[in-house]
C-alpha cells in the first residue's frame, strides 16, 4: 500500500519533470526571439504552479 508521503513524493517528482519540460520549451522559444506564450502554454504554467501548491500542502500536512 502506498502511503500519503510516498504518493506526495511521486507527485512532486512528476511536477518537477513537467515543469522542466515546459521551461525547456520556453527557453527554446526565447532563443528564437519569440517569447510570447500561447494560451495553452499559459495554462500549463498555471497548472504547474497549482500542482506544486497541492503537493507542497500534502508534504507539509494540514497543521502547518
Amino acid at each position: 500500500m502506498v502511503t500519503k508521503i510516498e504518493k506526495a513524493k511521486y507527485d512532486a517528482a512528476s511536477v518537477v519533470m513537467l515543469e522542466r519540460d515546459l521551461l525547456d520549451k520556453l527557453k527554446k522559444k526565447r532563443d528564437g526571439a519569440d517569447f510570447s506564450l500561447t494560451p495553452y502554454e499559459q495554462r500549463k504554467l498555471l497548472d504547474v504552479a497549482l500542482e506544486q501548491h497541492r503537493v507542497l500542502g500534502l508534504l507539509l500536512g494540514p497543521n502547518t
